[in-house]
């Protein structure tokens, strides 16, 4: 009997480490995700890594820090955000990384992670640490990590469909109503931003997605999706107006690179949809990284 008990148990455990493997790192680290979120965003790490523009500055990055943090870091595969008005919530996906391992690199950054980090979060430089299911780790610079929090429906399918139709290195869902109600109150460094949330708010979902052209420039797509055409018009407007501002603010400022990227827009309506486009300087992006 203990026999077939312990036959059932490893079978039992076989079968959930199938599923996990089976199930798209997309599908799990969105679902990790905190629901009403203002922002979501998708990163596939060994892409951005293996990128002939972002990274050489990664690496640096990486450089500067100890060696035990650089073997943590080289570990994630994906990583996955969402920005609330409470939190910054933080999910990656690293491909093997024993629990000593992540505990040694936040000792070396000055954490004392006292309880395994799959019961109790560590702190370190004010964010909060935690091991969740199938080998995820969590970070928040609010409320303490707490496992599967629920995600939203479709978002992982859209971010697999950018990163791999699309090539896109990083990909953003912006829910319009909720970027609004942040941007009231918006966090440091975000003030300018309140602008732009007051245009999409004519729309009812927002994408956009940053890769690589091979000519040097980073592309930047947004999609937006309207009530109706009329809306979808008038957001085009919106965005154009906002962005000539911008380039003449920045030129006025002496600040040179990002008016001659930011007049690359191009601008399009299709019924309900609006799309636009900026090719951007890969050196003001990286600037831009580096701040």
């Amino acid at each position: 009997m203990k026999r077939l008990a312990a036959l059932v148990a490893l079978l039992v455990l076989g079968w959930g480490v199938w599923m996990m493997l089976r199930t798209p790192v997309e599908e799990r680290l969105m679902a990790a995700l905190p629901g009403n979120q203002a922002l979501y965003v998708y990163a596939d790490a060994a892409r951005l890594r293996e990128s002939s523009l972002f990274g050489p500055r990664l690496a640096q990055i990486l450089g500067e820090r100890p060696a035990t943090y650089q073997l943590v870091a080289r570990q994630f595969e994906a990583a996955a955000a969402s920005v609330g008005s409470q939190t910054v919530y933080v999910v990656a996906a690293p491909g093997a990384l024993p629990e000593a391992m992540l505990r040694r690199s936040l000792a070396d950054l000055g954490a004392d992670c006292e309880e395994p980090l799959d019961e109790s979060s560590c702190a370190v430089e004010g964010v909060a640490v935690r091991m969740l299911d199938g080998g995820l780790v969590a970070l928040a610079s609010g409320p303490e990590p707490q496992g599967e929090v629920g995600g939203v429906a479709g978002l992982a399918e859209r971010a697999a469909a950018a990163i791999s139709e699309e090539r896109a290195l990083v990909w953003m869902a912006i829910d319009p109503g909720e970027f609004a109600e942040l941007m009231r109150d918006p966090p440091e460094g975000w003030i300018n931003l309140s602008l732009i949330a007051r245009a999409l708010i004519r729309a009812r979902a927002v994408e956009l997605t940053l890769s690589e052209t091979g000519d040097g420039r980073i592309a930047l797509r947004l999609n937006a999706t309207c009530g109706n055409a009329e809306d979808a018009k008038e957001l085009k407007a919106m965005l154009g107006d906002l962005n000539r501002f911008g380039a003449a603010a920045l030129r006025k400022a002496k600040i040179r690179g990002w008016p001659e990227s930011l007049e690359t827009m191009h601008a399009t309506v299709d019924g309900e949809r609006t799309e636009a486009t900026w090719g951007l300087a890969s050196e003001d992006v990286l600037q831009l990284l580096e701040r």
